[in-house]
């Protein structure tokens, strides 16, 4: 009899389960086979298109180099770098004044007679004193005034010659017998003689014929006692 108790509750239990759940069918109007199923997508779940996959996305992209953040041995990407200072012309201390790209005047707060001119130029990034065939190529218009070139008047006997490239062998004062040095360029007139016998060359605002009063040694250069001492050097490259 206890068996047959149990037996009707079971019953009566499961028909109440089947009822509930027809009760609730009918409520949403969905059919078993309406059912959300358990292998579909939940609405809540993150997109793979959505703002977080975009940031894992992001951090997965191959990384850029970047100087501020990797240290100095990787440049950014189209980095310019900043040009090298260029050497003066001039020694240290000296003040520059261009003539062209490759001849300035270099002065000093010092005289320096020719021997030693070619002090106030930059040896080591390649100026020297300018020669007297390059100073005379290259400057044709704005010459400097009162500056040593590398150029001087030889003898010969006691004759003068042409002008030559190079300083005087020495600076020295020492008297010859006089003669003219020195020619205007329009009329070739004389303008001065010397009795020197080291004489050098130096820039002139002016143009003269030197040496030898003759157009081919025409220029902005004048002739100077090579003792003498100026503060300009002409420096060439």
């Amino acid at each position: 009899m206890d068996r047959l108790y149990v037996a009707i509750g079971l019953v009566l239990l499961l028909g109440g389960c089947v009822r509930a759940f027809e009760s609730r069918r009918a409520s949403d109007g969905r059919s078993p086979a309406d059912a959300p199923r358990s292998d579909a997508p939940r609405s809540d779940a993150p997109r793979s298109d959505g703002p977080l996959f975009e940031v894992l996305r992001a951090a997965d992209a191959p990384r850029l180099f970047d100087q501020r953040r990797d240290g100095p041995a990787v440049l950014d990407a189209g980095l310019v770098k900043p040009d090298k200072p260029q050497p003066s012309p001039c020694a240290a201390g000296m003040t520059v004044k261009t003539i062209l790209a490759d001849t300035v005047v270099c002065t000093a707060s010092f005289a320096s007679d020719q021997c030693s001119a070619g002090k106030l130029c930059n040896a080591g990034a390649g100026w020297s004193l300018c020669p007297a065939s390059v100073y005379r190529a290259r400057v044709k218009a704005t010459p400097p005034s009162d500056a040593w070139i590398a150029g001087r008047l030889p003898r010969s006997g006691f004759a003068l010659q042409v002008p030559v490239d190079g300083v005087c062998p020495a600076c020295v004062q020492a008297a010859l017998t006089d003669a003219t040095v020195m020619w205007t360029c329009t009329a070739g007139a004389p303008e001065e003689s010397t009795d020197l016998s080291s004489i050098g060359l130096s820039s002139d605002l002016v143009c003269h014929r030197v040496g030898v009063n003759d157009p081919a040694t025409e220029g902005y250069w004048r002739p100077t006692g090579a003792h003498l001492g100026l503060l300009r050097s002409v420096c060439c490259k």
